[in-house]
């Protein structure tokens, strides 16, 4: 009853990319970060060609500057580290030339590794309400675990609407998949920052420790914290540092050994990479897998989420959301769905509701369809039930 092969493991911290037609047009488009809208190579190489053009028709454009420098960092970001970092560092030294005092300016260098608060700080002064900055204030201070900090800017960051409603309902949808007092590892910006957001704007699942695991795993002090708000006592320098994968499946075991009643899940979007030494201890519930040494079946728990505990609705009926440039991320990201709901089937097949069954099933195959995914609408059309 686990599937797990289907589950897809999509979005999270910039894995979606679109193709891109290139002929049409030379007039530069705005360039967006990743986790909104991610492009080929080839898109954004002409793109900074283009926008270097406007930067040099004017060197006072600061948002010709910030397409030039986004388009330009997502043209090499693939490449030799030391490159990446030289080019990029040459575009902030030419912008502090000609718009020294710009909240492109300032946003960028800390966007770009130069993590001095300062800079945050006087880009929020220019301009306090444009999101790219806020998120920053709720990484630091979810990081430092500064608590009215993080309400402050979680609040401030939901007021701009920049999430999308699908990614709000989606990750409420996580964190309701787990048990009270849960540590909820997650892969990145799409399903970590709306969580954070949901915690601190309106109190849903405070109990739940959303972990991103990427940071943990570079940040052990981070997770020490954290550890250290749940009454967590274990040396987080202990774990390997090598992969993510090694360093997830010791923690995981230290903790089911050490803290039984605390419940660990994983957030289904965690790379299966990072989860693939434990992946025969993951059971699919909701959007999460339970972590367990010991067998049970998780049928029941995926019912009782499903019955009592997930938002459902917004996937047919989801208002408002037109003018959200993840909408297409977001059809891949609900494919989760589809296979929660074929479990779902399953079960009710296997205890001979089969109209039940067919209506799940249905619900399944609309989201393929919806994400155009024919590996699953093919997978689903070949049930013969």
């Amino acid at each position: 009853m686990r599937l797990y092969k289907y589950v897809l493991v999509l979005l999270g911290l910039s894995v979606f990319c679109q193709q891109s037609p290139m002929a049409g047009t030379n007039k530069p488009e705005k360039v967006y970060r990743a986790i909104y809208q991610m492009k080929d190579a080839d898109w954004y190489e002409k793109q900074a060609a283009l926008w270097k053009k406007e930067v040099e028709n004017d060197r006072q454009n600061a948002e010709a500057w910030y397409n030039y420098f986004m388009a330009s960092r997502y043209s090499f970001w693939q490449g030799d580290a030391d490159t990446y970092k030289s080019k990029t560092e040459a575009i902030l030294k030419e912008m502090g030339a000609y718009i020294p005092d710009s909240y492109e300016y300032y946003y960028l260098q800390y966007y770009n590794g130069n993590h001095d608060l300062s800079l945050l700080e006087k880009a929020y002064r220019i301009d306090p309400k444009r999101p790219d900055v806020l998120y920053e204030f709720v990484l630091h201070y979810e990081k430092k675990g500064q608590k009215e900090k993080l309400k402050k800017f979680c609040r401030e960051l939901y007021q701009t609407e920049d999430i999308a409603p699908g990614l709000l309902n989606y990750n409420y949808n996580m964190l309701a998949s787990t048990r009270p007092n849960a540590l909820l590892f997650t892969n990145g910006d799409n399903d970590s920052y709306p969580g954070w957001v949901l915690q601190e704007t309106f109190g849903i699942r405070p109990d739940v420790a959303v972990l991103n695991l990427h940071l943990c795993f570079v940040d052990r002090e981070y997770l020490k914290q954290k550890f250290k708000e749940k009454g967590i006592n274990v040396n987080v320098t202990s774990y390997p540092v090598d992969k993510m994968s090694t360093f997830l499946a010791a923690l995981a075991d230290d903790l089911y050994k050490k803290y039984p009643e605390i419940p660990v899940y994983t957030a289904v979007t965690v790379y299966k990479q990072f989860v693939s030494a434990i992946e025969d201890k993951l059971y699919l519930v909701g959007l999460a897998f339970k972590y367990s040494p010991e067998r049970f079946d998780n049928w029941q728990m995926i019912s009782k989420n499903i019955h009592n505990n997930l938002r459902l609705d917004y996937l047919d009926f989801n208002w408002y959301n037109e003018k959200y440039l993840v909408n297409d991320i977001l059809d891949d990201l609900n494919m989760n769905y589809t296979v929660l709901f074929l479990k779902m089937a399953e079960g009710l097949k296997e205890n001979g509701k089969m109209a039940e069954a067919v209506v799940w099933k249905d619900k399944a195959l609309r989201l393929a369809v919806k994400a155009d995914n024919g590996e699953f609408i093919e997978h689903i059309n070949e049930l013969n039930w």
